[in-house]
């Protein structure tokens, strides 16, 4: 079960990976169309200022403190649901541990003592992989999740200076 399990959480996380970077592509393709164009129209404008390059100008910064804004909220989401999860993990490793000590205390001989020390390591060894594996896809997630804004408005800037 563990490993179907691990092979879930190794999958999604690459997906999310994979998103991720594509993500991030498209948003450095993007942000070079949408900076090439509105230096365009900045030095335009410094030879004949006109309404228009004033309204790209503030556009600009209104965009940017929007998507910031966005984009810092899913990062601070994302923070505290990984903190959960990790907060999560840590309770019950301590429950874990806590069982694993009455088991062990109750082994009557060294072979059986040495036995249980297995199962325990091999189940925390289990969990761990899990575990790591369930965070790296919620930081993916994260990631992704912080980078939409900025996805999103680079994008649409793009479509819309290109046309």
């Amino acid at each position: 079960m563990p490993a179907k399990r691990n092979q879930g959480h190794a999958d999604a996380t690459t997906r999310h990976a994979l998103r991720a970077a594509m993500t991030a592509h498209e948003l450095m393709s993007a942000s070079a169309t949408v900076i090439l164009r509105r230096s365009a129209i900045g030095a335009a404008a410094l030879e004949r200022p006109t309404a228009a390059a004033f309204a790209e100008g503030s556009t600009m910064v209104t965009e940017k403190i929007a998507a910031l804004a966005e984009s810092g909220s899913a990062a601070a989401q994302s923070t505290a649901d990984v903190a959960m999860a990790a907060v999560g993990y840590a309770v019950q490793e301590a429950t874990q541990f806590g069982t694993a000590a009455g088991r062990l205390a109750s082994c009557a001989t060294p072979a059986a003592m040495l036995a249980m020390q297995q199962r325990v390591l091999g189940g925390f060894f289990q969990r761990f992989v899990t575990h790591s594996l369930a965070m790296g896809d919620q930081v993916m997630k994260a990631s992704g999740a912080a980078m939409t804004p900025f996805h999103t408005a680079a994008r649409a800037n793009a479509r819309r200076l290109t046309r």
